[in-house]
Parts: C-alpha cells; sequence; structure tokens
C-alpha cells in the first residue's frame, strides 16, 4: 500500500506520465502514434519520435496520444517516489552502488555472463547500524548537489554546501571516532564523514580557482 500507482483511464495520465510511458514502447509502437498525427514524422530514433510524438501533442496536433499509449499499454503500473527511495537504497545494500546496472548483474545471475569464482569472507559489516546508512545516504545526497552546483558553477551555492558538510563531518567524527580508527580505508569510504570531507575539498578548490580567475583579471 502507498508503493504504486496504476493509471487506468485517460484522464488520469498527466503530461509527466506520458513522456515516461513512451519510453517504454517500442520504435514502431511510436512510430505507429507519430503516423496518426496530422504532421506526421520522418524521425527514426527512438528518442527523437519520443520528442516529435510529445510536441505534437503539446500543440495540440496529436490530442488523441492519452488514449494511444493506453491502447498499447493498457493499465500501466508506476511505482511511488518512496518505492523509489527503498529500492535504491536495497542496491546500495547489496551493491554498495546505488546506481548498479541491474542488467549486467542479471546477465551474470542467468549465467550469460560468468566471472572466476572466488570465496567471499564477511568479515564486518559496511555499515555497523541503520544511522550509519542514513547518515552515509544524507552525506550523499549533499556530495550531489555540490556536483551541481560545480556544473552549474554556482558558487554560493558550493559554499552552502562545503558549510553543511563542514559542520556534519564535525559533529559525525565526534560520534563515531573509536568506530573509525579500527576500519580499513576501504570501509570509511563508505562513511559520511568520508562524504562530507571530499564534498568539503571539491568546493574550497573551485572556490580557490575561481578566486585566481577573478585576481588575474
Amino acid at each position: 500500500m502507498g508503493y504504486m500507482c496504476s493509471f487506468k483511464g485517460v484522464d488520469e495520465l498527466e503530461e509527466n506520465d506520458m513522456e515516461q510511458i513512451l519510453n517504454l514502447l517500442t520504435v514502431s509502437e511510436l512510430r505507429e502514434i507519430a503516423s496518426m498525427s496530422k504532421n506526421g514524422t520522418r524521425v527514426t530514433r527512438k528518442q527523437d519520435l519520443i520528442a516529435s510524438v510529445f510536441s505534437s501533442y503539446e500543440d495540440g496536433v496529436c490530442p488523441f496520444l492519452p488514449s494511444a499509449i493506453l491502447d498499447r499499454t493498457e493499465i500501466c503500473i508506476k511505482i511511488t517516489s518512496k518505492a523509489d527511495s527503498l529500492i535504491w537504497r536495497t542496491e546500495r545494500l547489496f551493491f554498495l552502488n546505488g546506481e548498479q546496472d541491474l542488467s549486467a548483474f542479471l546477465l551474470v545471475d542467468l549465467g550469460i555472463i560468468k566471472y572466476p569464482a572466488y570465496h567471499c569472507i564477511i568479515s564486518e559489516q559496511i555499515f555497523s547500524a541503520r544511522s550509519d546508512l542514513i547518515a552515509y545516504e544524507e552525506a550523499t545526497e549533499v556530495a550531489q548537489m555540490m556536483d551541481e552546483s560545480l556544473d552549474e558553477n554556482k558558487s554560493e551555492s558550493v559554499l552552502r554546501c562545503i558549510k553543511i558538510a563542514d559542520s556534519r563531518m564535525s559533529h559525525t567524527e565526534a560520534t563515531h571516532t573509536s568506530a573509525t580508527e579500527s576500519v580499513t580505508a576501504f570501509f570509511s569510504c563508505f562513511s559520511a564523514s568520508w562524504v562530507y570531507s571530499k564534498v568539503v575539498f571539491l568546493g574550497v578548490s573551485f572556490l580557490e580557482r575561481e578566486r585566481r580567475m577573478q585576481l588575474s583579471c
């Protein structure tokens, strides 16, 4: 309950939903829908077809798009953001990576791709407690904010991320000092304090570069 929602009728589809569902259709299905519009299209790539069809809908040329989608997909089910968050956390715990390519995992699981056999010895948990996992997730969110700020060259956002990371890093180090002394360098990479330290390092490096550029002008 509360982990998914279904779309059974045309009135339940919003523009964002339609755009996501279009990505699930095959190229031939997209071509069928595109050929039904008044303008038509000559593009062949899937993403170009999606853009063309959706653009026709927004322009009012293809008002039947919602019904055309449901005719091909019938009832659509969409997981909620809460379920998506749980799946991401499961991937993080299993793969130690929230962006793992699940198709690669399935190929190995099905035996299509094989790796040399090895014996896995579990000597210590990556996250000793749930609070450590939550703290690590919060740190990765700040790191994501920093990445976006660096990409967009937003100095104020970079400075804000540095302040957040610095304040939380000090708190994390103070509460987990005894634990961090016994873990290896590998385990420390999955600690909130390690992520925050990288955020501060990247942020300071960016601000120093900005300052040098200003002085050189």
